[in-house]
């Protein structure tokens, strides 16, 4: 019997010093993935540009209808944010993301 299929995703990762390399390979998933809903808690990681580009690249994960970003207390800027949210809201994906400023919403 195989498992169910997986729709909603919610990783709890703040504090865990995730950085550029660790966002790359989870974004490396999206054409295997069957997510709608994915809400990544990256809170207090070491995201900065290349971690940012890289999450541009979920807007290719095929059902993705729904992102939640937390990018409080990385290094990411905020062009960078404004370039993921632009490409993300691009394909119609429901996007949202808080700042490494402390909660501004992008």
């Amino acid at each position: 019997k195989e498992a169910p299929l997986l729709h909603t995703l919610t990783l709890d990762l703040r504090w865990g010093c995730v950085g550029d390399a660790g966002v790359q390979a989870l974004a490396a998933l999206r054409e295997a993935c069957m997510l709608s809903s994915l809400a990544l808690d990256l809170r207090g990681g070491l995201v900065a540009y290349a971690g940012a580009q890289a999450l541009v690249s979920l807007r290719d994960t095929p059902r993705l209808r729904r992102l939640r970003l937390d990018l409080s207390d990385n290094p990411v800027g905020d062009h960078a944010l404004a370039h993921l949210q632009e490409q993300l809201r691009s394909r119609n994906i429901d996007v949202s993301i808080n700042s490494p400023q402390g909660g501004r919403q992008w």
